[in-house]
């Protein structure tokens, strides 16, 4: 007999920007680093009910009975590494994680869980940012009223291959925001604004569907510029509430030109982006040059 869907909330966590890790700690350190912490967020969804399904790469995927101990893991998980990092360096602790999940009807075989539960709660990692914990609207919904977790509304986002489209929460794990409301997601999701991204023949274009890109020399990157000025992961494009920000993460500085405001210059810094313009990595703008980025945005 074919086997039946069960409802699992099921989670992914992931060790954030794990490249700078590599980067900072050599090859040796950093993957003793990361094998000491997939252990501990598998130790923490076991002490949350939860199964550990598999690890792959930098991340943990488990699956937990119901909502409420798959969000109380997540943010046991946050708080652990935040409160006692399993790496102390000069410029690396943590590391940091996001965390996506997702409540929905899975197939369980041979150890592993398949189905479009999934591929959603997949999607909501690729979508949160380091130190985040998403959520769908349906896995919030699911949480029993005395639960005690505040929520961000963020809009509705969709899954590649799936027609629907999904609530997107964020959880609060962190004990300073304690002053966040759970709002209706017609009161708190953000406006809809385009940001489009040029390199020679790469474009992108940013949105309320896809909310984040990074940039740099490195070949894991959204947008590829391969330029010695340039680092592996440059700098991030992060969408908020409607705006768009560029976040420096680099060595040698990431510069704007954009019209209207001038040039600027950002070293660990950010900037938000608005109308159109310039970015340049690592070195100033030249809107002449062809290591310029081209950006565009639209309310």
């Amino acid at each position: 007999m074919p086997e039946e869907p069960e409802a699992l909330a099921v989670l992914f966590a992931d060790i954030s920007r794990s490249t700078l890790l590599y980067e900072a700690l050599g090859d040796l350190a950093a993957q003793e680093g990361v094998a000491t912490c997939l252990r501990l967020l598998a130790d923490i969804a076991t002490a949350h009910r939860g199964r550990l399904i598999k690890t792959i790469g930098d991340a943990v995927m488990c699956t937990f009975p119901r909502a409420e101990p798959a969000v109380a893991a997540a943010k046991a998980m946050q708080l652990a590494l935040t409160e006692s990092p399993v790496i102390r360096h000069p410029g690396v602790t943590g590391p940091p994680i996001h965390i996506g999940i997702h409540l929905g009807p899975v197939l369980c075989k041979d150890e592993d869980v398949f189905g479009d539960a999934v591929n959603v709660a997949a999607r909501l990692l690729e979508l949160a940012k380091a130190h985040q914990i998403l959520a769908t609207g349906q896995t919030v919904q699911a949480l029993e009223s005395g639960a005690q977790v505040l929520t961000r509304c963020l809009g509705r986002t969709t899954v590649k291959g799936k027609r629907d489209e999904y609530e997107l929460h964020e959880i609060i794990w962190e004990p300073r925001e304690v002053t966040v409301l759970v709002r209706s997601p017609e009161a708190s999701a953000p406006a809809e604004s385009r940001l489009t991204l040029r390199f020679y023949d790469q474009a992108i274009e940013l949105g309320r569907m896809r909310p984040g890109a990074t940039i740099g020399r490195h070949r894991e990157n959204d947008l590829v510029v391969d330029d010695i000025f340039v680092s592996r992961i440059h700098a991030r494009i992060e969408y908020r509430k409607g705006r768009f920000f560029v976040v420096d993460t680099s060595t040698n500085g990431t510069y704007l030109l954009i019209r209207g405001e001038g040039s600027i210059c950002l070293h660990r810094a950010e900037h938000a982006l608005q109308g159109q313009g310039f970015i340049g990595l690592g070195r100033e703008v030249d809107p002449e040059s062809p290591l310029v980025i081209h950006f565009s945005c639209e309310p």
